[in-house]
């Protein structure tokens, strides 16, 4: 696929790096030529590297916003993506500018992919595609670490612990742990199928399942990593049900 040139304009260090690394992880069509975070760096990266995309943030205190600077640029030859934290911006950018997508953060992967499936789409004089359903991770603001993008396919288990739910994912074959405080219930909703509930506090991707063992009408579960997890007397003839399903595809 030919590569298509994007510049990213945001006042937060983090929200760029973030940004980059999906692009890198999830569209190697794009590539980055160059990153802003004021207007001055903008409109200059902009008249340098020529992009033909530009994922812009709305909000870039204390002296300008995405708008205004946008009505800078005399000739316009990219397409725009708007990203921002802040949705009541939507309509008076989108009347001002008309961008060709919207990402409200924290966005997940699905949403930036088809948001740049349709951008590429339109550069190539295509009709936009539908927005996909399937997800393939997620987005998780951390304090030291910025928006941490994490894909289901990494995730080991998830446990609740009082009014928080620990996520353990695999990151460079070490276990990372990040804190949410979503509900578990609406974390096992919204994950794939591939996940399973093996206690009134824990969810597990089953295919980071080794082994498992019977203690009684209960059980114990072997991950990959070696980490256990307790499977409670409850849950252990659903967790024997699916994980055989799972195992055999069906």
């Amino acid at each position: 696929m030919k590569k298509f040139s994007a510049m990213i304009v945001d006042d937060e260090i983090s929200a760029i790096h973030t940004l980059t690394g999906m692009l890198q992880e999830y569209c190697p069509y794009i590539e980055v030529v160059g990153t802003a975070t004021t207007e001055a760096t903008a409109l200059t990266g902009i008249n340098q590297h020529q992009p033909e995309i530009v994922f812009l943030d709305i909000e870039m205190p204390p002296f300008s916003n995405g708008i205004d600077l946008i009505s800078k640029v005399p000739e316009r030859h990219f397409q725009t993506i708007i990203t921002t934290a802040y949705p009541q911006y939507a309509v008076q950018s989108v009347n001002a500018i008309q961008p060709a997508g919207y990402l409200i953060k924290p966005y997940s992967v699905d949403q930036l992919v088809s948001v740049l499936k349709n951008t590429v789409n339109h550069l190539n004089g295509q009709k936009p595609e539908k927005r996909s359903t399937e997800k393939t991770g997620f987005i998780i603001s951390d304090r030291k670490r910025g928006h941490v993008v994490i894909k289901y396919t990494d995730v080991l288990y998830c446990k609740a612990e009082d009014a928080c739910v620990t996520i353990v994912y695999l990151e460079n074959n070490k276990e990372q742990k990040i804190v949410t405080y979503k509900s578990l219930k609406d974390i096992e909703d919204d994950f794939p199928d591939q996940f399973l509930r093996i206690h009134h506090n824990t969810i597990v991707n089953m295919d980071k399942i080794s082994r498992y063992i019977n203690i009684g009408r209960a059980g114990k579960l072997y991950l990959c990593t070696n980490s256990t997890l307790d499977i409670s007397v409850s849950k252990m003839p659903q967790f024997q049900s699916r994980f055989d399903a799972f195992i055999q595809g069906e």
